[in-house]
């Protein structure tokens, strides 16, 4: 599939095999990177649960809460901006990967990530910010 969608890359002059070995490569590097990613994740998580008090029901209504608007916020985005940024979050594409797939550069795809992080950043504040008042 790979060798597919960058075949525009390949010069008639270079060798098939070292296409194919860069995009080899390239994948199993992608994959490492992800599982490195994954696995730092769930470290993450572990330490914070024994150097913290037990999780309890009230934690999750506010982790559930989180989720449920930060998934709002990311409906309300434009489609192709939405799309970009759920092929990187949720399918650990990178920007190349997403470039190639939609046609655009990698450039492109890097504004639309921006937008969106800069986009969830101001509104998770507001989220944070009246989570906080008292009830």
């Amino acid at each position: 599939m790979k060798f597919w969608e960058a075949r525009h890359l390949l010069d008639n002059n270079k060798k098939v095999e070292g296409f194919l070995f860069v995009i080899t490569r390239n994948i199993i590097f992608n994959k490492a990177r992800s599982r490195m990613r994954e696995d730092m994740f769930k470290i993450t998580i572990l330490r914070s649960i024994e150097n913290e008090e037990p999780y309890n029901q009230e934690d999750q209504m506010v982790a559930e809460d989180l989720k449920e608007y930060i998934d709002r916020l990311i409906a309300v985005l434009p489609k192709r901006q939405r799309e970009i940024f759920l092929m990187s979050r949720e399918e650990n594409m990178t920007y190349r990967e997403i470039a190639a797939r939609c046609g655009i550069g990698e450039k492109a795809v890097e504004r639309h990530i921006h937008l969106t992080l800069k986009f969830l950043k101001k509104n998770l504040l507001l989220f944070i910010l009246f989570s906080m008042l008292p009830e």
